[in-house]
């Protein structure tokens, strides 16, 4: 899979990604699947530059830890600001630096596929949850179930979409360490133009991993095809959420 380099667009994937969080609507979905603890830990793992620890405690998190590798990321998270209570932590989803039974929740937002050892990963998780009740909840699009909306343009975007887990490769090392798989969500891009969506992809195309599954003559069609359709609204793709319960 090629990877995103994101010591080098950190301020890139901010701008392309905050777009299309949509956290507003994932919020009510994802909140009724906490755990009623009081203090809320959450590990945001793969937090990247902040767009959803922000969100957290408004989601009833008292405490956040974004985690993430990239020191680029992280200092864009620090540049736009966090809400107090949220610690950025520079380290890999395989080797967690924080204490056991410390967490309630692990938010994974279109991360999972990055992880290079995700059975050492998933050890580490459930090290560092609280026990039964906890969540990890991982968000992402699965190949099978996803509904790719106007990426569809743009040739090749089934293979490209096959190098991601399916939701049965994500489910069962989940289910191996006493995991149940509670509830899937489901969230829709809001529509959008072709031509908006044409200068999303331009802005992105080094700063997504879907993107760069493809080669430049198929992201050249599929850019062709968005200006052709110019203000044209096209669906955009649909994301769920796996939660994940001990």
């Amino acid at each position: 899979m090629a990877n995103v380099d994101y010591e080098r667009v950190a301020s890139t994937y901010q701008t392309g990604r905050s777009a299309v969080a949509h956290e507003d609507i994932w919020g009510p979905l994802v909140t009724p699947y906490l755990p009623a603890r009081s203090p809320l830990h959450v590990l945001d793992l793969g937090a990247g530059t902040g767009i959803f620890s922000r969100v957290w405690p408004g989601w009833g998190a008292d405490r956040v830890v974004a985690l993430d590798p990239s020191q680029a990321m992280l200092g864009e998270a620090r540049r736009i600001g966090l809400e107090p209570g949220t610690f950025p932590v520079n380290a890999r989803g395989e080797w967690l630096p924080l204490r056991d039974d410390s967490m309630d929740a692990v938010w994974i937002s279109t991360v999972f596929h990055h992880l290079k050892d995700r059975e050492r990963c998933l050890d580490d998780l459930v090290r560092v949850l609280r026990g039964p009740g906890s969540v990890v909840l991982v968000r992402g699009q699965f190949p099978g179930r996803w509904d790719g909306g106007w990426h569809h343009v743009f040739p090749g975007i089934d293979r490209a979409m096959e190098r991601f887990p399916r939701l049965d490769a994500v489910r069962e090392p989940f289910e191996q360490r006493g995991f149940a798989l509670r509830g899937v969500e489901r969230v829709p891009e809001t529509r959008a133009t072709g031509a908006a969506i044409a200068a999303w992809v331009r802005r992105m195309r080094d700063a997504d991993t879907l993107l760069l599954g493809l080669t430049d003559d198929e992201i050249s069609d599929g850019l062709a095809e968005l200006d052709r359709l110019g203000d044209e609204e096209l669906s955009g793709p649909t994301l769920e959420t796996a939660v994940f319960g001990l």
